[in-house]
């Protein structure tokens, strides 16, 4: 079996089934993966903040459960900084601008 078979083949031993509501503007507040097809424990969850412009602000993760945004006890979390190249205060465009963890790593777009 192929190294890239066996690795899916023990992802999908681990969870059966994803879920994310849909919401406005084609976002969603969360990415839900299950560990069974119907029913099942939550096995890894993303949750989603996003700004006016639709972008997403913030993103919490958890890999073994539901992620939770609440400061006292609160999942892994990412926040992203957009430029909008602003000319008479009307933006052009927004695009990423770079991207900070809790842990310190910082990445640049």
């Amino acid at each position: 079996m192929h190294p890239s078979s066996q690795r899916a083949v023990a992802a999908n031993a681990i969870f059966r089934r994803s879920f994310w509501p849909s919401a406005v503007r084609q976002t969603c507040g969360r990415i839900t993966s299950y560990s069974l097809a119907e029913g099942g424990n939550v096995v890894n969850e993303v949750a989603y903040a996003y700004d006016p412009w639709g972008n997403v602000e913030s993103s919490w993760q958890e890999h073994a459960g539901t992620a939770t945004k609440e400061q006292t006890a609160q999942s892994p979390q990412v926040d992203y900084t957009y430029e909008d190249a602003a000319v008479c205060t009307a933006a052009q465009y927004v695009r990423l601008k770079d991207s900070d963890s809790a842990t310190g790593v910082e990445g640049w777009f």
